[in-house]
């Protein structure tokens, strides 16, 4: 069974990509998707978090405020760095139950796709077989996140407190460069299905 690794940083395109593949049949494991499920007041992670972190980073309703959780650990290098720890290890463990399953329920043709913003920080790299690596330049990133609402102050500091692009590319066996618009990405995506699941 092919699983394809999809990365890159934020306001990239890298979950864009992972839904264009989605379209295409692909099983898409989502990590962000997974971490912010696990931040639910009534699981193990939501608790050790809250811990470490502070009642600061709860709602009036006992919830987690995620904006003032992302404004502490994407201003300071540190804290980023104990968030991940205290929730990549059931994280990761998720993403190996969830291709567990669908190796044993599903057909060896069916490719999975994990879209996972530390993909080749952890020990994720390991489970995948090809890297595809998305990129856009810093401006255009920017531009994208202040579209979504981000500020333009938290979206330079999650900019820059994500490894760099170059550093990336290293693991890359594909890059999706995606400057532009989504109808050149499909177009790019498509051509890169063909070369990868379809040769």
């Amino acid at each position: 069974m092919l699983i394809l690794g999809v990365t890159g940083g934020i306001g990239s395109g890298k979950s864009t990509v992972a839904r264009l593949m989605a379209a295409k049949s692909a099983k898409v494991i989502d990590a962000d998707i997974i971490a912010r499920d696990m931040l639910t007041p009534d699981s193990q992670s939501f608790t050790r978090v809250v811990n470490e972190f502070g009642q600061v980073i709860l709602k009036k309703d006992g919830t987690l405020d995620r904006k003032k959780l992302a404004g502490i650990v994407f201003n300071d290098p540190l804290k980023l760095e104990i968030l991940n720890r205290l929730l990549h290890p059931a994280v990761i463990n998720s993403i190996k139950m969830a291709v567990g399953k669908y190796r044993k329920l599903l057909p060896d043709d069916v490719v999975i796709v994990i879209d996972a913003p530390l993909l080749v920080e952890t020990e994720l790299l390991s489970l995948v077989n090809v890297v595809i690596v998305v990129v856009a330049s810093s401006e255009v990133r920017l531009g994208r996140l202040l579209k979504d609402g981000y500020s333009r102050e938290d979206a330079l500091a999650r900019i820059k407190i994500q490894t760099p692009s170059n550093i990336l590319l290293k693991y890359a066996d594909y890059t999706i460069d995606n400057e532009k618009t989504l109808e050149e990405l499909k177009e790019k995506v498509d051509e890169l299905w063909q070369k990868i699941v379809k040769s």
